[in-house]
């Protein structure tokens, strides 16, 4: 499994979650699985992951981030170390099975794999996004250089050769599945995201608390959702009641000049939690009064959705958040609210204990499914 990031035991983003569920159902169809991350860094590598060192992608990420992922394939592709590295890996697995998380390994691996030449490995293109198209929604949150489209262009040509090469595609929603089909001409099977929460101890039960709980990576549009939908501060909650936000996305919103415009009412009333493992992770939403998803882009994996959706809490989203989602329809336990006042309004009736919770089973869609969609896409598999 090749992944543009490390893939440790606990995700920090949603890119990483997804890898690492995609990762437990291989597992748990009887594959051995092993993962190699290729990202930027320096200094000693974790396992068989390939760190790309050089000084000229470091100042093309920080002068291009919307196409950092594009940089990053670019030079992994021209690096003999990381073609060496990969070689050797490949060799070492001889893997029947090689899966690609996003397509920025894609340029690294075509390189490696018409270099071994011989029979090719089975190739499983995992997509999390519509890169191409989901690249002008990041323009307005972080540095773009001149010449975005050319690059917008080169990463649609990247993630379509890669799909149009793999023996089969994961697509993450029914949405990026039909824009396969329509502009590649690619057959994709939707993989709805599941919350790997359900696998570790459950909590032990506990009245829920005075708090909505957050759950996000410091992503740009993650931290500007937070803003949408409280931009005059966390005035709409009473003293004693608290949004909690866990994973990166808390540092992030009190960094933010946002925050600090209102920044003793919002001290009063958030707590950042930071990064948390998976039993404590579990632990702060089965507690929490709701769940909130102010998401704004409708893209990328949204696992944060299948943990709220896993929690059992009542969930306050936006139709965005539930992309991917199919089965999951508002009602009982789920309210959407596409204006900032009425997710306000939502939020602090959930705070209050004034949201019914989900029914008994009503987050349907779990392991047992996935496994079922992923045996069909790969006949042969066990489990």
């Amino acid at each position: 499994m090749l992944a543009p990031f490390p893939l440790g035991e606990n995700a920090v983003s949603g890119g990483d979650a997804r890898a690492l569920s995609n990762r437990r159902l291989f597992e748990a169809l009887g594959w051995s699985v092993t993962t190699v991350g290729i990202y930027p860094g320096a200094g000693g590598a974790a396992g068989s992951d390939i760190l790309l060192s050089d000084p000229a992608l470091e100042t093309a990420l920080e002068a291009d981030m919307a196409f950092g992922g594009l940089h990053m394939a670019l030079a992994a592709e021209s690096d003999p170390a990381g073609r060496r590295a990969l070689t050797g890996a490949i060799e070492a697995a001889a893997p029947d099975l090689i899966v690609v998380e996003h397509p920025w390994p894609w340029p690294l691996l075509r390189r490696v794999l018409a270099d071994l030449g011989g029979r090719r490995p089975r190739l499983i293109y995992s997509a999390h996004n519509i890169e191409a198209e989901l690249r002008p929604l990041l323009y307005p949150y972080c540095p773009v250089a001149p010449g975005a489209e050319t690059r917008r262009l080169a990463v649609e040509a990247m993630e379509r050769e890669l799909a149009q090469a793999a023996d089969v595609v994961l697509a993450i929603s029914g949405e990026d599945a039909r824009y396969m089909r329509d502009r590649w001409g690619v057959e994709a099977t939707v993989l709805p995201p599941i919350s790997g929460l359900p696998e570790v101890a459950e909590p032990e039960a506990a009245r829920p608390q005075r708090y909505a709980a957050m759950v996000a990576s410091a992503f740009w549009p993650n931290v500007d959702g937070f803003f949408w939908a409280f931009p005059d501060g966390l005035g709409v909650l009473r003293l004693g009641e608290t949004v909690a936000a866990a994973g990166s996305v808390g540092p992030a919103i009190e960094a933010d000049a946002r925050f600090g415009s209102f920044r003793a009412l919002n001290q009063s009333r958030f707590r950042s939690l930071g990064p948390l493992p998976s039993a404590d992770l579990a632990r702060v939403l089965r507690a929490a009064s709701c769940v909130i998803l102010p998401v704004r882009v409708g893209a990328g994996a949204n696992m944060k959705t299948a943990d709220a959706l896993w929690s059992g809490r009542p969930v306050v989203c936006t139709p965005k958040a539930l992309v991917g989602y199919p089965h999951a329809s508002p009602g009982a336990g789920l309210y959407v609210a596409d204006d900032p006042g009425d997710f306000r309004r939502l939020v602090r009736a959930g705070v209050r204990g004034e949201l019914a919770p989900p029914p008994p089973g009503a987050a349907a869609f779990g392991e047992r499914d996935a496994l079922a969609i992923l045996r069909a896409a790969l006949p042969g598999a066990g489990g």
